[in-house]
């Protein structure tokens, strides 16, 4: 069996099979063939703990991967990662385009890189459109070189799309409905909105170029396919947020054809929540291997019968140490509550926002300081703030339960449990937040907590 993962970068649910207004056909190939989760999460809403979370089923702290790779963080010990497992089990191993967890891709312990320049995204005039084509036709020649009789192979596929900077868009998005729930919908915003939808539908057209060569070369019936992203889109509310925006995903596997023997079901929808963390366990179970060390559960039980007489996972946990600065936020969602904590006095951080025409909608332009000036009444407390959502009555996560006179005796108890599982669950993986605040490795770039731009002044 071999097992192919393609993983985009900043798409959230932003796709076809999720509803959103953008034409994805080869990703809804996937997920009509395969088994569709409506509800999968990330366990961290930024870009290299998601991964680091994905690729060892384990949270991003437990592996020391709490910020960006690009900005001195990395994840360790890699031996949890899943090509470094992988590899251990006499697979071949190789990495198309981008990968988010470490300085160097051959620290991973991949066999082989696909394509050119794997740092490409780092270095000044980076078009994404042009490199992921490239990418993608490097990793569609290496395909047709394969030989389905030879040994299986583990794939990893990181698209730059459609993280920003979005590719030009011909026109402005012109469905009647603006998409983006929190945002103003303006001329700006729809042609912003615009590049979005041309860069993920270029990115649907070069995975369905790819399958096509799996098909083509006979790989695609036997081969375990995962399609996925990091996080939410770049936008303002959604990508590091600990909202369901932030840390709803896209997640479609394909299970080879001859595991239906064993009654494993292509072509079914998951409504159940889901998680990141479940993605290894469920490879290990194909595998036959026994890690109980990992964090998920594997998906093939809930697959197998998706008629459940409890949740599939109690508790979902999530988290945010750093993104271009730092901001300590834990999570836990439950089928009905989610609960929020948060150990930064600010509501939120500029840098921590991709600058985009929503951001400046939002918070108006960059000053010459390069400062963003917090309003005098921000929220000030000593140790954490609490926020408490109904996800049934709420989906949106407007209302926070803990204002006001809100909380009634059963909510209050919900209350309570919640924040017993969550310190629970921070001391049983051994947060670092337990012990205070989170120092970065030496060296590691991290932006104001009051600077506009993740670009802009560092502490």
């Amino acid at each position: 069996m071999n097992i192919i993962i393609i993983h985009a970068h900043d798409a959230g649910r932003a796709v076809q099979p999720y509803g959103f207004p953008v034409h994805t056909p080869n990703i809804s190939a996937i997920a009509e063939e395969g088994v569709f989760f409506k509800e999968a999460f990330c366990a961290a809403p930024t870009c290299s703990p998601s991964r680091a979370a994905m690729l060892t089923g384990l949270y991003p702290h437990e592996v020391n991967m709490i910020g960006l790779a690009h900005r001195g963080f990395a994840l360790s010990p890699v031996e949890k990662h899943l090509s470094s497992r992988l590899k251990d089990l006499n697979y071949s191993t190789a990495l198309a385009g981008i990968q988010h967890e470490v300085p160097d891709w051959e620290m991973l312990r991949y066999d082989e890189y696909i394509g050119k320049d794997p740092e490409a995204s780092l270095s000044p005039g980076f078009e994404p459109l042009d490199w992921d084509s490239s990418i993608a036709e490097a990793l569609t020649e290496w395909i047709q070189g394969k030989d389905p009789h030879e040994p299986p192979f583990y794939l990893f596929w990181g698209l730059f799309e459609p993280h920003r900077p979005f590719p030009v868009a011909d026109r402005p998005f012109e469905d009647k409905r603006f998409p983006l729930y929190g945002l103003p919908d303006t001329d700006e915003l729809r042609t912003d909105l615009a590049g979005y939808k041309r860069g993920v539908e270029h990115t649907d057209l070069l995975i369905g170029k790819v399958l096509k060569a799996l098909k083509d070369q006979g790989l695609y019936h036997d081969s375990l396919i995962i399609v996925t992203t990091d996080h939410g889109i770049a936008f303002p509310g959604y990508k590091c947020t600990l909202s369901d925006r932030g840390t709803g995903v896209e997640l479609m596997i394909r299970f080879p054809e001859d595991l239906a023997i064993e009654g494993i079901k292509n072509s079914i929808v998951i409504e159940e929540p889901v998680s990141h963390l479940d993605i290894i366990p469920t490879i290990h179970e194909l595998l036959g291997v026994d890690d109980k060390s990992l964090r998920g559960k594997s998906l093939i039980s809930l697959i197998k019968d998706d008629c459940l007489d409890s949740p599939f996972h109690e508790y979902l946990f999530s988290e945010i140490t750093y993104h271009a600065a730092y901001e300590p936020v834990r999570a836990i969602r439950s089928s009905a509550f989610k609960l929020i904590r948060r150990f930064t006095k600010y509501p939120f951080l500029p840098s921590n926002i991709d600058n985009s025409p929503a951001k400046i909608e939002l918070l108006g332009e960059e000053s010459e300081s390069g400062l963003f000036e917090f309003s005098q009444n921000t929220n000030e407390f000593d140790q954490y703030e609490d926020l408490l959502y109904d996800l049934q009555t709420d989906p949106d996560e407007e209302m926070n339960l803990l204002v006001g006179d809100q909380l009634d005796n059963k909510t209050q108890e919900v209350y309570h449990t919640l924040v017993e599982a969550l310190e629970s669950w921070m001391v049983d993986t051994h947060d670092p937040l337990c012990s205070g605040t989170v120092s970065p490795p030496e060296g590691a770039l991290v932006s104001r907590s009051d600077a506009y731009s993740p670009k802009g002044l560092y502490r």
